[in-house]
């Protein structure tokens, strides 16, 4: 009886790896290798396939891309399901990089961004205007100032040249 089990199971050990030798890497779909330890490890959540190089499809997503999304497409997410927050995972040989980006825009903040927007565009137009009408006083002060200051000097010619019989 001993001898039946410790068969069986070096023959299911023998049909496991055999079955995977043929994948890159030897290792089974649904499983990556570890270079490290040099070991098949399983594939990270949402993510599935050879070597896993495959990302889940909509509607499925998380450990193996058995879970399904209850959601629409936009909002489900290969690794987390439905969620208004994403966590995206770049993996580069044996480094993740991952990033958090927030997609829940409301109505408020929409219009927090509309106001904040027309704020801007008010205080530039009204800065432009206020140059605009402050150049063109400065510019009609000196005019007439130049204009006092001609007319003052010729002026001060014409007694200047006043005969001396007009005395």
């Amino acid at each position: 009886m001993l001898k039946t089990n410790i068969l069986m199971l070096c023959l299911f050990v023998s049909n496991a790896s055999e079955n995977c030798s043929r994948f890159p890497d030897g290792c089974c779909p649904g499983y990556k290798k570890n270079y490290v330890t040099g070991n098949c490890t399983e594939c990270n959540d949402g993510f599935s396939g050879i070597n896993c190089s495959r990302m889940c499809l909509y509607p499925s997503y998380g450990p193996k891309c058995k879970s399904e999304c209850a959601c629409s497409n936009d909002s489900c997410h290969f690794k987390n399901g439905c969620s208004n927050e994403f966590t995206t995972e770049i993996e580069f040989g044996m480094t993740n990089w991952s990033s958090t980006t927030s997609t829940d825009f409301t109505a408020t903040s929409i219009q927090t961004r509309i106001s904040l927007v027309l704020l801007v565009c008010t205080s530039v137009f009204l800065l432009l205007f206020f140059l605009a009408y402050g150049s063109s006083k400065l510019r009609k002060h000196f005019k007439n100032r130049t204009m006092v200051d001609e007319r003052s000097t010729a002026e001060e010619n014409y007694y200047q040249t006043i005969p001396e019989k007009h005395f």
